[in-house]
């Protein structure tokens, strides 16, 4: 089988918003945390940007070219993720959401661990991932 030629420049870039924009409907949207991310400026100048950033990135260090992507180094690079947007957002020292349960040297446990170690994995980086691959392209 010859090997595919790589995509033009015009090609990543739209397969790069359709990415950062299923990054932030998943995290954002389907938790009802900024429900218009596409339509106001905070969502435009920050929410889009910080998270096409962070799943562009950290795809690139994670799903290395001929090689298949494993699943704890994807959940890990989306735990790096959650980690930057709870830090950036200020979210595991003062949770929007939820009883304020036990907290330690200022950061919520609860939260910081929905966030890290379910959410952000899942929901912000892997099946992201996963639709833009089935849904914009022929590879598997």
């Amino acid at each position: 089988m010859a090997p595919m030629a790589a995509a033009r420049l015009p090609t990543k870039l739209w397969f790069w918003l359709i990415l950062g924009s299923l990054s932030v409907f998943f995290a954002e949207v389907a938790s009802g945390s900024a429900p218009f991310p596409f339509f106001d400026a905070w969502g435009l100048y920050a929410v889009f940007p910080l998270y096409t950033l962070h799943i562009l990135v950290l795809s690139y260090a994670v799903v290395l070219p001929g090689r298949r992507a494993r699943l704890a180094a994807l959940f890990c690079a989306g735990a790096v993720f959650g980690l930057y947007e709870a830090y950036i957002t200020k979210v595991i020292w003062d949770p929007t959401w939820g009883e304020r349960g036990l907290a330690v040297g200022g950061v919520f446990l609860a939260q910081t661990a929905m966030l890290v170690l379910y959410w952000h994995p899942f929901m912000a980086f892997i099946v992201p991932l996963m639709a833009a691959e089935l849904l914009a392209t022929s590879s598997a």
